[in-house]
């Protein structure tokens, strides 16, 4: 059946995950070649390679130039601006270099002028000044040789308006990658310009709003893969049920939903999980399509005759397309692709064959290259290999090594030797490996499966869901922000009882002071349920933790799953909710890792309640505090052994990159996610003290009850109940004495000595 024509306006092909590298390692054989099929079959027949730097924009002009249907910008994203600084004889000297580019390409492959822009929610990448600074020398460059732009704009709406008509001067482009709101986009398309859509356009229900506001007049569609899929926990995943459960659609989903494998798993034919292709560009027009309410083939024509009316008077054309299951006959980049996907071949008998490829020189050159790399056998230094003069093709210079993984390993040898006995260990490393990562996914499947199951039953008894599943990371932070609530809201219930005249036995809630979370270094919020029968029990639960930056502000949250194993006096069922504060740097360094181990590496004390903590937030540094409520019967003795170990594949989902640690989260390499809002009103209000104060009291309130017994009735007249709190309150300023008077004023923020600006405000929207 016939597919859609789609032109993906923001593919980063040139990142070297395509190529199977991760954080430089490589992880699986090249499937360059892969990739483009699976786009070209999802009707993707043409794609706009973002060029983000120099370098990177020799690289994608490169692959422009060795496949139909690539075309590539050139420029430099506003997250990289300060490489133009450092650049030598600085920012004009780069300038130059990139008017060179655009020169020697302009009518070839390069169409526009990018990725350009600014980015305020990355400051800690590039400052706004170097940001500003670098900007409009690249609108200069699009004016002067009559190209379109590529935009990048993020939390910046006004400066970059302003920058804009700044110039003086008629451009026209697309701002790529639209999160803002629905006023912003329609104020850039009065400017001229069209708003590009991805998955990091569809993430939240508000995101979603605003698209249907777009006139489809004004749209194109992209993929910004490997980046900004639609994932489980999007906004826009619910739209894509139709194309999931529907036969008539099954032509569709096979080509925009492709079988995925993790990267350590890799299978020659599919996708790797996590990673983003532009064959997805498909899942973005179909979201399209049901939030306008029209046909698929609708949005495919008028985003495909919007980009090329914007990119066509640049070189873009519909004919040098690759579409549908169409083969790119004749081209020896797609053979260099396919032949570097087969590790398991000799590297010298393939360069003893490459002679009918002789009419593709620039394949000799990276089919040596390549098998050279990723050759499994080793041989010794001296053995002569084969290789075929190379030369380069003039309208393809060789891309720079910019993003290639460097070799070590050298060319087989035919003799048997020590490397072999090497190779097989690594190999039997290696499978090992496998099976591990195998008994992991099943085990995962395991356990969010009973995972629902065991959180209903919780929530029913009236505990907090404790077990963690896949694709949570939303319900944790609606958990937590619960937890933090009812620990500075409601308080944790104390029973107080007067001794003077009539008996009254009555509730304190008492809840963690301000000051304590106003210096905490660190806030861990999670539930859990343990549980024991002598002489062994366990406990097990899920949360989150951030980190204070140097700023002040709170870091992006990371999700945790505390573990403990106790031995001892035990009997019972119980289950909790817990607060931990970190007050010390030194306390704050463990939690970068992906165990922390409290009770060994640190230790962990009862936290302070009521007006006295102010004193004791002060001087009195525990390297870590903790503050728990618990509901059930759980008695003993016990010796405890507890870690909270970091649950890295649901921080890799969230925010959207593998290999993700803890340590780039709690420092701040990751902005927070817009699902985490929650969370963070619930800890501004908590540092004010505006949640504290919501019943009256900052630190505590009393529920007094009238009796002679235990089991009491609370009191229901008004005269009796003032007497009974009067007589608790005066009893307690009997052993403790506060003095009241104007609350504490926030601390300041930032460096010592720096004004104080207040409660730290909410994070901006993360792309």
């Amino acid at each position: 059946m016939a597919v859609p024509r789609l032109i993906d306006i923001g593919s980063n092909l040139g990142d070297p995950v395509f190529r199977g590298s991760y954080h430089g390692k490589q992880s699986h054989p090249n499937d360059f070649a892969d990739i483009l099929s699976r786009a070209r079959r999802a009707g993707v027949g043409i794609q706009m390679l973002t060029g983000d730097c120099l370098e990177g924009s020799k690289e994608v002009l490169a692959l422009a130039q060795q496949h139909r249907g690539l075309y590539a910008t050139i420029g430099c994203h506003p997250c990289r601006a300060t490489e133009m600084d450092k650049f030598p004889g600085g920012p004009e000297a780069y300038i130059a270099e990139l008017d060179k580019l655009i020169v020697e390409n302009k009518g070839k492959r390069a169409v526009a002028v990018g990725e350009c822009g600014l980015d305020y929610d990355r400051l800690f990448l590039a400052p706004k000044e170097s940001q500003l600074r670098n900007f409009p020398p690249q609108l200069e460059l699009a004016s002067k040789h009559d190209l379109p732009l590529f935009l990048h704009s993020r939390n910046c709406h006004a400066d970059f308006v302003s920058a804009l008509k700044a110039h003086g001067k008629p451009l026209r482009g697309v701002v790529h990658s639209h999160t803002g709101t629905a006023e912003e986009a329609l104020e850039l398309i009065e400017m001229g310009f069209f708003i590009g859509i991805n998955g990091c356009s569809l993430k939240t229900e508000e995101n979603l709003e605003v698209v249907k506001r777009i006139p489809l007049e004004s749209l194109m569609v992209e993929s910004d893969c490997p980046w900004c899929a639609i994932r489980p926990s999007s906004a826009a995943y619910k739209h894509l049920a139709d194309l999931v459960d529907k036969s008539e659609f099954a032509h569709l989903k096979e080509r925009y939903i492709p079988a995925d494998v993790k990267k350590e798993k890799w299978t020659q034919g599919k996708a790797v999980k996590g990673r983003n292709e532009p064959c997805c560009t498909g899942q973005v027009a179909w979201v399209v399509s049901q939030l306008k309410g029209i046909s698929l083939e609708e949005v495919a024509e008028m985003t495909r005759r919007n980009t090329l009316a914007l990119f066509g008077p640049a070189g873009m054309s519909e004919e040098d397309g690759v579409w549908g299951d169409e083969e790119e006959k004749g081209d020896g980049a797609w053979w260099i692709s396919r032949l570097r996907s087969l590790s398991g071949v000799c590297t010298a008998s393939l360069l003893h064959h490459l002679g009918p490829f002789a009419a593709f020189p620039r394949l000799a050159h990276d089919v040596s290259r390549s098998f050279h790399a990723c050759s499994h056998s080793t041989e010794p230094a001296h053995t002569p290999v084969h290789r075929p003069p190379t030369t380069r093709m003039s309208s393809a210079p060789v891309p720079p090594p910019r993003r290639t993984t460097p070799s070590t390993s050298a060319s087989p040898s035919s003799a048997p030797s020590e490397g072999e006995k090497q190779g097989w260990k690594a190999r039997m490393k290696a499978k090992s490996s496998t099976w591990g990562m195998k008994a992991f996914d099943k085990a995962i499947a395991i356990s969010d499966k009973i995972g629902p199951y065991a959180n209903d039953w919780t929530e029913k008894v009236g505990g907090e869901r404790w077990w963690p599943t896949s694709h949570d990371f939303a319900e944790e932070v609606l958990k937590c922000t619960r937890i933090l609530r009812a620990f500075t809201v409601d308080g944790v219930e104390q029973k107080a009882e007067s001794k003077k005249g009539l008996k009254t036995q009555g509730k304190v809630f008492m809840k963690i002071p301000a000051a304590v979370l106003r210096e905490a270094k660190a806030i861990c919020v999670y539930s859990s349920m343990r549980s024991g029968f002598a002489p062994l029990g366990g406990a097990g639960g899920s949360g989150l933790v951030v980190a204070r930056l140097p700023d002040g502000s709170w870091s992006a949250p990371s999700c945790i799953a505390p573990a403990t194993i106790t031995g001892g006096l035990m009997l019972g069922v119980d289950i909790f909710e817990a607060v931990l504060i970190v007050n010390t740097d030194e306390a704050l360094q463990t939690f970068y890792s992906h165990k922390i181990t409290l009770g060994g590496q640190l230790a962990v004390t009862a936290g302070p309640y009521g007006a006295g903590a102010l004193a004791d937030a002060g001087t009195d540094r525990k390297p870590v505090i903790s503050y728990m409520r618990s509901r059930g019967a759980y008695i003993g003795a016990e010796a405890v052994a507890s870690a909270y170990l970091c649950r890295f594949d649901e921080n890799e989902r969230e925010y959207g990159c593998k290999g993700i640690t803890q340590r780039d989260i709690l420092t701040g390499h990751f902005r927070p996610t817009t699902s985490a809002t929650p969370f963070y009103e619930a800890l501004r209000d908590a540092e004010t003290g505006s949640a504290q104060r919501q019943h009256g009291e900052e630190y505590e309130f009393v529920q007094p009850f009238e009796t002679k017994d235990a089991g009491a009735t609370p009191v229901t007249d008004p005269a009796v109940q003032v007497d009974a709190v009067q007589g608790m309150q005066q009893e307690q300023e009997g052993t403790q004495e506060v003095k009241q008077g104007p609350r504490p004023p926030l601390p300041a923020r930032g460096e010592v000595g720096q004004p104080s600006t207040g409660p730290p405000v909410l994070p901006p929207r993360s792309s």
